[in-house]
């Protein structure tokens, strides 16, 4: 039995009366047990290929500087497999730009808790970080001189493999990412990001996407995201979907893509070349204004609440053959909007004639 989880956070930046309204919208989502409906209006939905939804919960952020997410409780599902699909902005107000890095600056860790919300400086720098990290302070000091900035990533590994601390001259810079853990705020450890997460969306690299994936789900009753540093993650937002017939044992990615569109109705994304038959293609797809979506490509709807959040389809299908896999959505009126989309395997896959391991 296979366990998913998306995570995306509202993309507009919201107004006093908007907020409140999206909090009594989470109070009702809580405590009235309204949780979103997943894998169409019901579980199961077959897809094809021996996999099947189960289930799906989820919690779209409704303020700033968030630690953590609400997730409702799924339940028992251990041996399952569990996807993740995490989002947030990396800045308070949801602008389209993040301050970038400069030389011989004082930067501080601003006060106790820690994090941006109490005074932490917050960077997205855009030289040396192909990956696109946000960085928070984490020590306080002074940056290094013109033309010595700290290598940030590199493309030589995984994004994820990559979130370290960084020393620049006296500061110490931690990157923002959203941590997969339990209800007791422990790291599930069963948990690998997709090859190239985080992926920016809408053309905006404010807007970070994260997918991982569980192959055998522990014991754990509730999963939730965590941003790696306290008062930092602003609208950080969880979709959770539970499956049965995906892969069992790591490595489980294939392929994985993003596609952008601005003033349009319509958009699909497309993996890389992958090397497996029977692969399972999720792709996560959001609008800025939040317009209602609906699947094409082939795909069906496996997540969408259009009472509260819509705007943020969770969409899959199965694919009998290796090679470039391609999701889409559609919607109106027209609205700028984002995707990503990966190849997971089932636990029927192989790889196909000629091809050699992808990764």
């Amino acid at each position: 039995m296979l366990l998913v989880v998306i995570g995306v956070r509202c993309k507009t930046k919201v107004s006093k009366g908007q907020a409140i309204f999206r909090l009594l919208a989470i109070f009702f989502l809580i405590f009235c047990s309204a949780v979103w409906v997943g894998c169409r209006t019901s579980a199961p939905l077959n897809l094809g290929g021996g996999v099947t939804c189960v289930k799906t919960v989820g919690f779209a952020g409704t303020s700033n500087n968030m630690t953590l997410t609400f997730e409702p409780a799924i339940g028992k599902q251990t041996g399952n497999q569990v996807v993740v699909w995490g989002y947030f902005c990396a800045n308070s107000d949801c602008s389209t730009s993040t301050t970038d890095w400069a030389a011989n600056t004082s930067y501080t860790k601003g006060s106790s808790p820690y994090g941006a919300a109490n005074g932490a400086s917050l960077i997205q720098p855009t030289a040396n970080n192909p990956c696109g990290f946000a960085y928070v302070t984490t020590t306080s000091g002074t940056s290094s001189t013109f033309g010595n900035e700290p290598v940030w990533t590199t493309n030589a590994s995984p994004c994820m493999a990559q979130v370290g601390g960084v020393r620049d001259n006296t500061v110490t810079w931690t990157p923002l990412y959203p941590k997969v853990e339990n209800g007791r705020q422990v790291t599930i450890s069963c948990f690998a990001a997709s090859p190239n997460s985080p992926y920016p969306l809408q053309n905006d690299r404010t807007y970070l996407n994260y997918l991982y994936f569980c192959p055998s789900m522990t014991s754990d009753s509730s999963i939730q995201l965590k941003c790696s540093v306290e008062n930092s993650c602003s609208y950080i937002s969880i979709f959770t979907s539970v499956y049965t017939g995906l892969c069992g044992t790591a490595p489980c990615f294939d392929t994985d893509g993003s596609n952008n569109c601005s003033s349009c109705t319509s958009l699909s994304a497309s993996t890389g070349r992958g090397v497996y038959t029977n692969d399972f293609v999720t792709s996560l797809s959001g609008t800025v204004k939040d317009e209602n979506l609906t699947p094409s490509g082939g795909c069906a709807q496996i997540q969408q609440d259009p009472k509260y959040f819509p705007g943020n389809l969770v969409s899959a299908k199965v694919v009998s053959s290796a090679g470039i896999q391609s999701c889409g959505a559609t919607w109106s009126p027209a609205d700028n909007a984002g995707m990503m989309i990966a190849n997971i395997k089932t636990a029927n896959s192989a790889v196909a004639r000629s091809s050699g391991n992808n990764r």
